[in-house]
């Protein structure tokens, strides 16, 4: 007698004769059924067809059929092909293959699971991740609001949502306490360039215009630390991207980046910012005496002015070495030191696990991360494709850490993605003093700097150097929230395209009703125009909130 096989089965269609159209074919091997429109060499999976004897085969349609075949003309591992009769004219050519006994390395019908088990396990996905209820929420208020930029909107919308590591913090569930630590990145070949059909960044589509492009530059290095243009392109070229949520696709790793491939960057600049020619001359004024009046308002609070530098000399964190970024950090810790006023008198803290700053070799402990996690401002190693595809997060956390004023209004962020983040806050909302306090340890950091003879990356064309192209300029940015319950009824987002702000969210505790306006221009305006738009706008929405506010029954 021939062993009937216990393990795995593929049941494949390899001919039908006449069958009526859209006709759904059943197989069921003990209690598990498979079925599906009838199509050639689809096959059906039976992960554990177990003591089962027969396999019942039915035709679902309006001249329906059932026939049933028996297994133990199945020999095991082999395969056994059948005619299933259904009616005179009516016929399907059925191939039986079992694949082992199921205990062993994976089977063809393992690796090919069935539509009904890929259904069931996307539905355990979305119900673990709640992602139904989050989506219904999110259309449901999309046509409350009905926003002039539905999808902004829908972005802004899930940026004011927890991390699932937050909510399961808040949940009493404990993180690995080990940091991780990024190996370098394994780079594209210098002299390649991918197919890029389907990729969406800005430089992706510049190549792909113009196609001698890469092959004119890419034998071109810069001077002192060899950059090739494929190394600046590493993170559009690893990651496509969306059509609807536009990237650069590229980023700058030394000072001369700009420069020598100005061909790819220039372009992708004035698209990002507005069509602004790079070859024309950046200002900068930072004179505070020149910003008219602060914002005072009482639906206004926490304001934050962030000004980011990278030091001239240094490679910038793409492609920076382990060693300089230890000597970044020594730098300006040294130059926070010295600057002895109240403004940054303060202490630094490196990163949990890191172990590069000789006085404090452990890092920070947890009570100092649980402080600046509150805050707001403790470095997280990056996780965005974007990000970690330049190479940004290599040798994490080791030479990254946070100086924190005394007074917690002002902190300083090393080797985070340039090299220095200023990070300036003011609870009551007054972004000229947020801008004050940022501007003085900025330039209390640049003199520091220039007694030891360094200074930060400036260009004339394009103001502060930095990684990313969106960044440069002023390198400023600078917002303030503001609670706005009657704009958000209704034209919260048209005030603010009226306003020239860019808006999302507050998320957290603040309410549907918070909102965090900033102004993104940064190339072409001076620091004391980026602020005093800022609080223009802030001070436009403001009344158009009190207007209706007081036109309220």
């Amino acid at each position: 007698d021939r062993e009937r096989p216990t393990g795995t089965m593929e049941i494949e269609v390899v001919g039908e004769h006449n069958l009526p159209a859209k006709a759904i074919l059943s197989i069921r091997i003990g209690d598990v059924r498979r079925q599906a429109p009838v199509r050639l060499r689809d096959p059906f999976c039976f992960q554990s067809i177990g003591s089962a004897e027969y396999c019942k085969v039915d035709l679902l349609t309006k001249a329906a059929g059932t026939q049933t075949l028996s297994l133990a003309d199945v020999k095991d591992g082999g395969s056994f092909n059948t005619t299933v009769v259904f009616d005179k004219d009516v016929s399907v050519d059925l191939k039986l293959t079992p694949s082992g006994d199921g205990s062993s390395s994976p089977s063809r019908a393992e690796a090919r699971v069935s539509r009904h088990q890929a259904a069931i396990k996307a539905k355990q996905f979305l119900d673990e991740h709640n992602i139904q209820q989050v989506l219904q929420e999110m259309v449901q208020s999309l046509l409350q609001h009905k926003p002039g930029q539905p999808f902004e909107y829908m972005v802004s919308y899930l940026q004011g949502i927890k991390p699932a590591a937050k909510v399961a913090q808040e949940n009493g569930v404990e993180e690995d306490p080990k940091p991780h630590r990024q190996a370098s990145t394994d780079f594209i070949d210098t002299n390649v360039l991918p197919d890029l059909k389907g990729f969406h960044s800005i430089a992706a589509r510049l190549l792909v215009q113009e196609p001698g492009l890469f092959d004119r530059l890419k034998e071109v290095r810069t001077s002192k630390y060899d950059v090739s243009l494929i190394r600046c392109l590493e993170t559009g070229l690893r990651n496509k991207g969306h059509a609807m949520v536009k990237t650069a696709g590229v980023v700058c790793c030394d000072e001369e980046c700009y420069s020598v491939f100005k061909d790819v960057f220039n372009p992708v600049i004035s698209k990002w910012h507005k069509g602004y020619d790079a070859s024309g001359s950046h200002p900068s004024n930072t004179s505070v005496g020149d910003i008219a009046a602060d914002l005072d308002l009482t639906l206004a609070s926490n304001a934050v002015v962030k000004m980011s530098r990278n030091i001239a000399g240094f490679a910038m964190a793409p492609v920076i070495s382990s060693q300089q970024r230890v000597e970044v950090e020594k730098a300006v810790v040294h130059c926070l030191a010295a600057c002895s006023t109240a403004t940054v008198k303060g202490q630094y803290f490196p990163l949990p696990g890191s172990s590069t700053f000789a006085g404090r070799p452990q890092g920070m402990s947890a009570e100092e991360a649980a402080a600046l996690e509150t805050a707001g401002l403790l470095m997280k190693e990056p996780d965005a494709p974007m990000i970690t595809a330049a190479g940004i997060g290599r040798d994490w956390p080791d030479a990254r850490g946070v100086f924190w004023s005394e007074d917690k209004q002002v902190a300083v962020l090393v080797n985070e993605i340039d090299h220095v983040k200023v990070v300036a806050s003011n609870a009551a909302g007054k972004v000229r003093e947020a801008f004050t306090r940022a501007l003085e340890v900025v330039e209390m950091l640049a003199q520091a700097l220039a007694g030891n003879g360094r200074e930060f990356m400036k260009s004339p064309n394009l103001g502060y150097l930095t990684v990313f192209p969106s960044d440069l300029g002023t390198a400023l940015a600078a917002s303030v929230e503001l609670a706005l319950p009657e704009l958000t009824k209704d034209g919260v987002r048209k005030q603010a395209v009226d306003a020239g702000l860019a808006l999302r969210r507050a998320g957290g505790e603040a309410g549907e009703s918070a909102w965090v306006v900033e102004r993104v221009d940064r190339l072409g305006v001076s620091e004391v125009e980026q602020i005093t738009a800022l609080i223009a706008g802030a001070s436009a929405m403001a009344q158009a909130e009190q207007a209706l506010a007081g036109a309220a029954p």
